[in-house]
């Protein structure tokens, strides 16, 4: 692996605004691949249906 990291003195984001930002992505792409149907989203992701519907709403994903 050829990766470098930039320090510099801007802030950076505290880990859970980060971790919610990513989960967020993966919910949106996997609603997507699913056709926004959210039992099919959650067995995809492994996830029980409440569950999925919980972080939805939590993330302002839900309808």
């Amino acid at each position: 692996m050829n990766e470098s990291v930039v320090l510099d003195d801007a802030p950076s984001p505290a880990l859970p605004e980060v971790l919610q930002s990513i989960e967020k992505i993966v919910l949106e792409r996997a609603l997507a691949s699913c056709n926004g149907n959210v039992l099919s989203t959650a067995k995809k992701l492994g996830l029980p249906r409440q569950t999925l519907q919980y972080k939805l709403q939590k993330l302002g994903l839900s309808h």
